[in-house]
């Protein structure tokens, strides 16, 4: 593993070099890797293609060229020789699930441009949700965490709720209490599913829906500039990474049931990368569109696809492939932060040209990690003339994942406003240019001078590590 560790750390600094150089040669370079197969841009092995393992199994350290030395597992102790062969059969799967997802996603690509929607154009017309067993308190409402944005919801929008079947009763009894259970769709799940080694499959690995599946796009033809907006959702791609949590069998994948939102407006569409969509936001400036990318999903997937796969992606395919399912003209990458972990903790996308970042009214308490990743956030985004509008919060708050920023921007389809739910906290009084004031009025005030009007929501989802754009994603 010694060997790999190295490896990992040179592509590492490597691609830091070449964010750092911008997009200089991008034009070129994704052309010429558009003329090639994703299998042959991600370097996806032939199934009779020679790998190596290199891995401990119950204490024991195993290194082997495969096939090559494949008799050599009946030398190997007798109690790990199971386990052996069964990450090796594990790996042929996953390489077949790789290919598989290269080969439909080089069809559609080929025949469509997948442009992004931009958040805050959508309606909200339907949304995604998700219940967790481990959210449950035999207290409190099993929706304690969703209740208070439900009942901010607009009449119209229309939930998508995916849960345990065990308490599919208890929340529809909920549901007619809180006069919703015309508005909510539940999708009942069973809480965990075990493959024929025994493993076991979560379903219900996180409440952070978008981080389960990214951007809602459309499809467009390729000589189409915009995306198809005849029909809201009309020929919506719903873009579902190989997996969310489990990669030792991806024939078997834990992110499934959100195939049970496709229908005839929405397409589901696994694409061969990992990914957490509160780590990608997109923005336009110049007339470009911009993908911003967590330096982390980079990270995600040379740990990702080694373990699934045994070997590490190019990183520029990688980059240049999630440019592709984005529809955008260029990436770059920004940096995360413990505290700071996904993009949305820090930024939000208002409009084309501006965009909301976090600033501490105590930043001299800010964690200096923290206060580095939003510095040069800052100034990437600067860079790019974007407007800047800075949304208040407290060094106390970010260390505490409590996010003013973690929003829902969307236009409502009533008012044809610009709106936003933003979380809220408990408010106080702080200093702001010699006089004290209510950081909630400050909040509430930077988003109306963006010509966002806020609709504060009780939100108890930081103590889980997120807010409202993790746990709620709009697909129309």
């Amino acid at each position: 593993m010694a060997k790999s560790v190295i490896y990992y750390v040179a592509v590492w600094m490597s691609l830091i070099g070449v964010v750092a150089n911008g997009a200089e040669n991008e034009n070129n370079s994704s052309t010429a890797s558009r003329s090639l197969s994703l299998l042959q841009r991600l370097h996806v092995p032939q199934p009779s293609d020679s790998w190596e393992i290199d891995s401990y199994f119950g204490g024991y350290r195993v290194k082997l060229a495969l096939p090559k030395e494949l008799d050599r597992i009946d030398a190997l102790p007798e109690e790990i020789r199971g386990s052996v062969r069964q990450r090796i059969e594990f790996r042929r799967r996953n390489i077949d699930v790789l290919r598989k997802s290269a080969m439909d996603m080089d069809r559609i690509l080929s025949k469509n441009r997948v442009a992004h929607v931009a958040e805050y154009e959508q309606k909200l017309e339907r949304v995604v949700m998700s219940l967790p067993p481990s959210q449950i308190n035999g207290t409190e409402s099993p929706m304690v965490l969703h209740e208070p944005v439900l009942n901010a919801l607009p009449d119209y929008t229309k939930v998508d709720f995916f849960l345990q079947e065990s308490l599919i009763p208890q929340v529809t009894q909920r549901l007619q209490m809180l006069g919703m259970e015309h508005r909510v769709r539940l999708h009942g799940e069973q809480e965990y599913e075990f493959n024929e080694a025994g493993i076991s499959l979560r379903h219900h690995t996180t409440r952070w829906m978008r981080d389960v599946f990214w951007l809602t796009s459309n499809q467009t033809k390729p000589n189409q500039t915009k995306p198809n907006q005849t029909r809201s959702g009309q020929g919506s791609i719903l873009l579902l990474p190989l997996a969310f949590y489990q990669i030792n069998d991806l024939s078997r994948p834990d992110n499934d049931y959100v195939r049970k939102l496709e229908d005839v407006r929405h397409k589901v569409v696994r694409v061969p990368l990992f990914f957490k969509g509160g780590n990608l936001l997109v923005g336009s400036a110049d007339k470009r569109r911009i993908l911003f990318i967590g330096e982390d999903e980079l990270k995600l997937n040379q740990d990702f696809y080694y373990n699934a796969f045994f070997y590490f992606p190019p990183q520029k395919e990688v980059l240049e492939l999630f440019r592709q399912l984005a529809g955008a003209d260029e990436v770059r990458i920004l940096p995360n932060s413990k505290h700071l972990f996904h993009l949305d903790m820090m930024m939000a996308v208002l409009n084309p040209k501006t965009v909301a970042l976090i600033k501490p009214v105590d930043a001299d308490a800010l964690d200096k990690n923290d206060h580095r990743v939003i510095a040069e956030a800052r100034q990437i985004l600067m860079e790019y003339g974007f407007r800047m509008v800075d949304i208040p919060t407290l060094a106390d708050w970010v260390n505490t994942f409590k996010s003013p920023i973690n929003i829902i921007p969307f236009t409502n389809r009533d008012s044809g406003r610009l709106t936003a739910f933003v979380p809220q906290f408990e408010d106080k009084l702080v200093m702001i240019k010699g006089r004290a004031v209510s950081i909630r009025q400050e909040i509430k005030q930077a988003y109306a001078e963006a010509g966002v009007e806020a609709i504060f929501a009780e939100s108890s989802f930081y103590q889980f590590g997120g807010n409202f754009h993790c746990a709620i994603l709009p697909v129309e």
